[in-house]
């Protein structure tokens, strides 16, 4: 399964940047975040020596 994923720029809320991410990725223009799931950290070793702080989300789109 794939997911919309990407960084959180620099003074953006979480949840501005999981809104962005989605619609950029999906082409959706009307979606709303229903509820926030959780925060994770994962260890991307061996491949790049970071931890990455991870929000995840559930969203939506409005349908008429």
């Amino acid at each position: 399964m794939q997911v919309p994923a990407g960084s959180v720029r620099p003074g953006e809320a979480p949840e501005a940047a999981a809104l962005r991410e989605a619609r950029e990725e999906t082409g959706l223009t009307d979606v709303t975040i229903v509820r926030k799931l959780g925060e994770t950290e994962y260890d991307i070793s061996p491949y790049r020596f970071e931890i990455q702080h991870r929000h995840v989300s559930g969203a939506a789109e409005r349908r008429a």
